[in-house]
């Protein structure tokens, strides 16, 4: 380009300039554009992991609450079903002690074979009721995962008891 005057040179180098900084500010653009979008998909995971975080937290609450609500009925029942096992059985044990005191009180009276089968068999019925009454005072503190293991040694003492007063002479 030795002829051509300044000015033209510059323009001409200008010209073949200008496809590369046109590509320039292209990618620039395109990186910007591209930040942008990432920048974009990043608020909309972040929003989404909001949602199912929450999402998650609201369904954990709901079956929490539906545990402790069948946790707290489960209790319930495992106290009525105490208390009325109390109930029957604290009548059943002053039956028995009714029972007790009427063969203790025709042990005093009571002469020859009647008075000695009474002797033989008042140390076993108080030997038995004693064990009775000591168990019973467990019924208040027992827990639901040992109310079956109680309630079956309560149940035990009970007709042992019972078979010792059945062997006993009659007092009626």
């Amino acid at each position: 380009m030795p002829n051509l005057s300044r000015t033209t040179r510059i323009f001409a180098a200008a010209l073949t300039a200008l496809p590369a900084f046109a590509a320039t500010v292209a990618c620039e653009r395109t990186g910007r554009e591209d930040q942008e979008k990432v920048t974009s998909a990043q608020r909309e995971g972040d929003r989404k992991a909001n949602e199912a975080v929450k999402e998650s937290t609201t369904k954990i609450t709901s079956a929490q609450a539906e545990v402790d609500k069948k946790a707290a009925e489960a209790n319930a029942n495992f106290v009525k079903t105490r208390d009325d096992y109390r109930t029957k059985l604290t009548s059943k044990v002053g039956d028995f002690d009714k029972t007790i005191s009427k063969l203790e009180a025709k042990q005093r009276t009571a002469t020859g074979k009647t008075k000695a089968e009474l002797d033989a068999a008042l140390p076993d019925i108080h030997s038995k009721r004693d064990a009775l009454h000591r168990d019973v005072t467990q019924i208040d503190t027992v827990t639901m995962p040992n109310w079956d293991g109680t309630k079956s040694q309560l149940d035990n003492d009970m007709d042992a008891l019972k078979a010792a007063l059945d062997k006993a002479p009659s007092v009626l």
